[in-house]
């Protein structure tokens, strides 16, 4: 897949020959037993990568969003602790509200709970990639957040459009760096 779709993923071939090549539909994967869960939550995962690289001034924006999430309601928090490519989570320890979800997680069954933990969540928040594509498919209200888009570009066109075209969950990419301009945004 990545080798087919590798020129559109650079911007060099475009949406239609992306489109030829898919087909895509929401989910509907079979439930999985995630046992104290809040009755109602917004599902939080920021990891490290090229979108959102760690920084301190990256790490010190994501807290403060996390406790604005957290003031708002439970945050079920989606970190693995567990070490299984380049990507690394970010740690919002100490925050009331937060839940966190890694000693529910395995191996073998982090993909299932985290996707069983979304599709169940009021709304998704984390980094524009990898879980807020699968969020919004769910059903899940997403807001993705990045501050380098240079590798996203291709990713965000394609997301919006195939949302918009299925009829999935609100999706919303936010650049980090602009909930400085408007203090309060989030």
């Amino acid at each position: 897949m990545f080798r087919l779709l590798r020129q559109f993923w650079l911007g060099n071939e475009s949406l239609e020959y992306l489109l030829e090549h898919l087909a895509y539909a929401a989910v509907t994967p079979p439930p999985v037993a995630v046992p104290g869960l809040p009755e109602r939550f917004t599902a939080v995962k920021f990891y490290t990568g090229k979108a959102l690289p760690a920084t301190d001034a990256n790490r010190r924006a994501l807290r403060t969003i996390v406790e604005r999430v957290a003031a708002q309601g439970p945050v079920v928090l989606l970190n693995t602790s567990l070490a299984l490519d380049e990507h690394e989570d970010y740690l919002f320890d100490g925050i009331p509200g937060v839940v966190p979800l890694a000693q529910a997680l395995t191996p073998q069954t982090n993909l299932a709970v985290q996707t069983e933990v979304i599709r169940r969540a009021d709304r998704f928040v984390g980094t524009c990639g990898s879980l807020a594509w699968l969020a919004p498919m769910l059903g899940t209200e997403t807001l993705a957040i990045y501050e380098d888009d240079h590798l996203l570009t291709s990713h965000l066109y394609a997301a919006r459009h195939v949302f918009t075209t299925m009829g999935a969950a609100k999706f919303t990419a936010l650049e980090l760096r602009a909930t400085a301009l408007v203090p309060g945004i989030l």
